[in-house]
C-alpha cells in the first residue's frame, strides 16, 4: 500500500486540490495514478495510524475517503463582537 507522507488524514483532506505527497511501497510496480482511486496509509508506510482512499484528477487530489475539502468553521452573527460602538471596538484602556 502506497505511503501518504501527512501527518493526520485530516492534513491529507487540507491538500485536496494539490499534489499529493507520497511514496511508493510495493513490490509489484507503481500504485500511484494522477486519475483514478487508490488507498493509502500514513503517515508512513511504517506508522500505521490511518488510512483512505484518495480519488485524483489530473495529478492533483480532489477526494479523501469520497469527501472535499473540510469546510471552514461558520461563525454565528452573535458570536461576532458589535464594532458599531466605539468602546467595543476600542476595549477597554
Amino acid at each position: 500500500m502506497m505511503a501518504a507522507l501527512y501527518k493526520t488524514k485530516k492534513a491529507l483532506r487540507e491538500s485536496i486540490g494539490k499534489p499529493l505527497r507520497y511514496r511508493e511501497t510495493s513490490m509489484f510496480g507503481e500504485e500511484y495514478r494522477a486519475n483514478g482511486k487508490f488507498c493509502v496509509v500514513g503517515p508512513s508506510e511504517h506508522e500505521r495510524k490511518w488510512f483512505a482512499e484518495v480519488t485524483m484528477r489530473g495529478g492533483l487530489i480532489a477526494l479523501v475517503d469520497g469527501k472535499g475539502a473540510p469546510k471552514p468553521k461558520q461563525i454565528a452573527l452573535e458570536q461576532l463582537p458589535d464594532t458599531t460602538k466605539p468602546e467595543s471596538a476600542l476595549g477597554d484602556f
